[in-house]
């Protein structure tokens, strides 16, 4: 039995350094985009930039994918953790004879399945965080899409902002004052997308928390 155990222990402690090794690898690995505020920049290792909607839907694409990874690895997990939980009961069965031993053993064992439940949970979250994060950078960059266009469209209404066309019959002048209210309400719309632009603040704040998070793991 206890030639057995200790085979076991060996066992253990091989998967626990395996499975700490890839959970730590696999955070490194999505934790080492280069997250920059100014939408300019190029992510460091990759063609992805900030500030273009295409690019910001594939970093999306590639961080969704990478999910896959991990879900695979799950049940994996919680097979080890069950494994180990079995491995403290046997200790108590009582074919050891010292005491100090064992509670090392014990100690060992709860001590590996803390560290890998929270490096996993710290994956997950760190996961999900850098999707939240991705999915406000690509509505930031539709928005910056928009505001351009926006921008286009303002600069060729200056003819008609400008203009001393004031008609000259009443159906002209009718179809002026259609013209004006349209452009009125174009404005009005193209206001409420301008106040859109908070969006970049919030962005660069998720940027500064998120930085700060990681560096704390």
């Amino acid at each position: 039995e206890q030639i057995q155990y200790a085979q076991s222990m060996f066992l253990f402690v091989n998967e626990f350094n395996e499975l700490s090794e890839w959970l730590r690898d696999f955070l490194n690995k999505i934790t080492s985009v280069d997250l920059n505020s100014s939408k300019e920049e190029h992510i460091s290792g990759s063609n992805i930039s900030f500030g273009e909607v295409n690019n910001a839907e594939l970093q999306i694409k590639r961080h969704r994918e990478s999910k896959i990874e991990i879900e695979l690895q799950q049940p994996k997990i919680q097979k080890f953790i069950s494994k180990s939980e079995e491995l403290i009961e046997k200790s108590k069965k009582g074919f050891f004879t010292n005491e100090t031993f064992i509670t090392s053993c014990q100690n060992e064992i709860k001590s590996k399945i803390e560290t890998i439940q929270t490096t996993n949970k710290n994956l997950l979250e760190t996961w999900q965080y850098r999707l939240d994060l991705y999915e406000q950078n690509l509505e930031y960059n539709k928005l910056l899409r928009e505001i351009k266009l926006l921008d286009s469209w303002l600069s060729s209404k200056d003819s008609y902002v400008t203009t001393d066309l004031f008609g000259d019959n009443v159906s002209s002048v009718e179809e002026l004052i259609k013209q004006h209210e349209d452009f009125e309400n174009m404005l009005k719309a193209m206001e409420a997308r301008f106040d859109n632009l908070k969006n970049e603040s919030k962005l660069e704040k998720s940027l500064k928390e998120l930085k700060q998070r990681e560096l704390l793991n």
